[in-house]
């Protein structure tokens, strides 16, 4: 892991161009670092830029590093997680793509999580019930089987992809096109937060970042950078899940299509990524075989136990935590004589292994 000063500054990097990821990846091949990006006139830079003027203003300008520092600070007392490129935690099938975002925020059932193997559903925000049972049905099944699910927690099938995967008790994660401050659509409040406390919410956007059309695109490269395979249910042949399914040809990766009735406007994308030679899916089994052989492909990926992270084990603060009932940051302060930020580090890791859930108005109970 490299040293907390370089860490600091691909965050502020990511904060600074969060819509410009190829521009990312090419400043720190410049440097070499993401320390070195600000050391000297960045004037330097400019040619990397090239057309893109609010990208260049952005960054040349950029010198508010108090706010940066409150947003990095921020994020670790509300109980979010930053992972930096360089971190051991880092998804690293996200890590080999061409514009990997340099840091990520996370929140959820422990980081441990980022490394096993994923697979993407993606589909039509208007999916009919066969097309959301079909992807309810195909997550759960390979949740069952040791996989996570990723998907973008849209309306139609992203939701009951990740239902799904709740439904059988294994992983999921959320990835947004927004900051994990703001739930896109806010209709899935509810499940966002069953996705917290059961998998994990991701994004490359920090706080603060409200969800915008082109975001959603870029985001699209995270679920298809994160998975062996992706799965496109139901989609338009305008649909932004062929975005998706771009993506993971570019990028390697299995690309997976559930057919539908000849003619009809809502499945002509899916039907025409199966005439270009995507798998054809109508049962689990005609993608397990695939993902598995992509898996021998990264001999560093784990298969899912579920729920069985070992993050926050050991904690000597549990103790301190009745069995039944709740208990605030003050009071626990109270309790240990611990300094409040040891107490939230703690809180942090608890939190995102699973071991305590975090109730509104701040307050923590045991939570298995």
């Amino acid at each position: 892991m490299a040293n907390e000063d370089e860490r600091f500054f691909l965050f502020a990097i990511q904060t600074i161009l969060h819509g410009y990821p190829r521009l990312m990846s090419e400043l720190i091949k410049a440097e070499g670092s993401a320390s070195g990006v600000f050391t000297g006139d960045r004037i330097r830079f400019r040619d990397l830029f090239g057309y893109q003027e609010s990208a260049w203003l952005k960054f040349k300008n950029f010198n508010d590093w108090k706010k940066l520092e409150k947003i990095w600070n921020h994020a670790k007392a509300s109980l979010t997680s930053i992972i930096c490129i360089c971190d051991e935690s880092y998804p690293r099938m996200l890590r080999e793509i061409v514009d990997p975002p340099l840091a990520i925020t996370v929140r959820g059932r422990g980081e441990l999580r980022l490394n096993i193997p994923c697979v993407g559903i993606v589909g039509s925000r208007k999916a009919n019930s066969d097309g959301k049972r079909l992807a309810f049905e195909i997550a759960g099944s390979l949740c069952e089987s040791g996989f996570c699910i990723v998907s973008g927690m849209a309306y139609g099938v992203d939701a009951a992809a990740h239902r799904g995967a709740l439904d059988a008790q294994g992983n999921t994660i959320a990835v947004f096109g927004c900051g994990l401050d703001h739930i896109y659509p806010a209709e899935h409040l509810s499940l966002s937060q069953k996705i917290s406390d059961n998998g994990l919410l991701l994004s490359e956007f920090p706080i603060g970042i409200r969800p915008y059309p082109s975001y959603f695109p870029q985001r699209n490269r995270i679920i298809s950078g994160m998975s062996l395979g992706v799965l496109i249910v139901q989609a338009a042949h305008s649909s932004g899940s062929l975005i998706t399914a771009k993506l993971a040809l570019e990028q390697g990766r299995e690309v997976f299509a559930v057919p539908g009735v000849g003619g009809s406007w809502a499945v002509a994308g899916s039907n025409g990524l199966i005439r270009d030679g995507a798998t054809l899916v109508e049962s689990v089994d005609d993608m397990l075989g695939i993902v598995e052989r992509e898996l021998e492909k990264w001999p560093d990926l784990k298969k899912s136990g579920h729920f069985e992270d070992d993050v926050g084990k050991g904690s000597t603060l549990l103790s301190f935590f009745p069995k039944r009932g709740e208990v605030t940051v003050d009071e626990l302060i109270k309790k240990t004589g611990m300094e409040t930020s040891k107490i939230l580090m703690e809180i942090t890791k608890l939190t995102l292994g699973g071991e305590i859930l975090e109730l509104p108005g701040r307050r923590f109970r045991i939570g298995r």
